[in-house]
């Protein structure tokens, strides 16, 4: 086998000798699943061919850029890239990122398809057998649940602690796939609450709203407006802002201030940043409305968990 780049090499592997490395001229009808594990607070992958894989943050955020669109992972959210797809990633953060990715080989994907929705089993609500190909995965990152953190943290642990029982990876793997597809089809029946007659025009819908979170979650720092993200996913200003909130049960701003206050919080714990510095990390110009917004989400301010942080220390 060809060597592996310096991305790939830096990966700590489940399975040895199974690493996939399109930069080397390895080909994808040898590989079979696996799971690699990279804690690293700075990182350049190049441009690869994946894969179908899993890839999610345990913790800190992670930049991909795939399918033409920019993607930033954080611990509440996945990304599926699809095999075949070429993605570019990046690593720059303020602390240590742990990075996982879960790989699988184009049959494991096909013969799990074909189970979950078989008629015996209907674990995917009647999907028809046999056509996973065909199924409409959407382009952007997906909300991880508890049962998937779950799971990922498993993976994570085992490859720290080089666990070699391949059965464990076999179930793991397995395991997470059976969630990742009962996950994507709960996402893909939210359509259905969207008021369109037309299912091909609710499914776009679906696509642009899911990618305009993607986008406010990789502009976080920016001044954003419902104008230029309805713009990015090519719809009106009102249609977007009436559906967004139709489909999430909450508006663009409510969703944009989540994503930044969360990203905010875990800088305040796990940076030497100050407040005001976190602030233009987040999107914000005003300390003290910043820190009336975090204590009505937190019921503490960020210098509250400084000092309590520096308190911790000393004792």
């Amino acid at each position: 086998m060809e060597p592996i780049c310096p991305y790939c090499s830096g990966l700590l592997s489940a399975v040895d000798h199974n690493n996939f490395c399109s930069q080397k001229g390895h080909v994808n009808k040898w590989a079979h699943g696996n799971a690699f594990f990279v804690r690293s607070e700075h990182l350049n992958s190049g441009i690869h061919i994946s894969r179908f894989t899993v890839r999610a943050v345990l913790s800190g955020y992670q930049y991909y850029h795939v399918g033409g669109k920019d993607v930033i992972l954080r611990e509440n959210n996945y990304l599926i890239v699809h095999d075949g797809q070429k993605y570019y990633t990046q690593i720059d953060s303020l602390y240590p990122t742990e990075s996982i990715i879960v790989a699988y080989g184009w049959k494991d994907i096909a013969d799990a398809f074909h189970t979950l929705s078989g008629k015996d089993e209907d674990l995917l609500d009647g999907v028809p057998p046999g056509v996973f190909r065909e199924m409409d995965w959407l382009d952007s990152s997906y909300e991880t649940n508890g049962a998937i953190r779950k799971l990922l943290e498993e993976f994570a642990a085992a490859i720290t602690r080089s666990e070699k029982d391949m059965m464990y990876y076999e179930q793991l793997r397995f395991l997470l796939l059976e969630k990742i597809f009962r996950n994507h089809v709960r996402v893909l029946k939210k359509a259905d609450d969207l008021q369109s007659r037309k299912d091909a025009t609710r499914q776009e819908l679906l696509k642009r709203l899911y990618m305009a979170g993607d986008y406010m979650r990789a502009h976080l720092d920016k001044k954003l407006t419902i104008a230029e993200v309805s713009s990015v996913v090519a719809m009106s200003p009102y249609h977007f802002f009436r559906v967004f909130k139709q489909l999430f049960g909450h508006t663009p701003l409510e969703y944009l201030t989540r994503e930044r206050l969360s990203h905010a919080r875990d800088l305040i714990r796990k940076t030497e940043l100050p407040v005001s510095g976190i602030l233009h990390e987040v999107g914000y110009d005003n300390p003290s409305s910043f820190s009336r917004l975090f204590r009505s989400y937190y019921g503490y301010s960020p210098r509250e968990i400084k000092n309590r942080l520096a308190g911790s220390q000393v004792s």
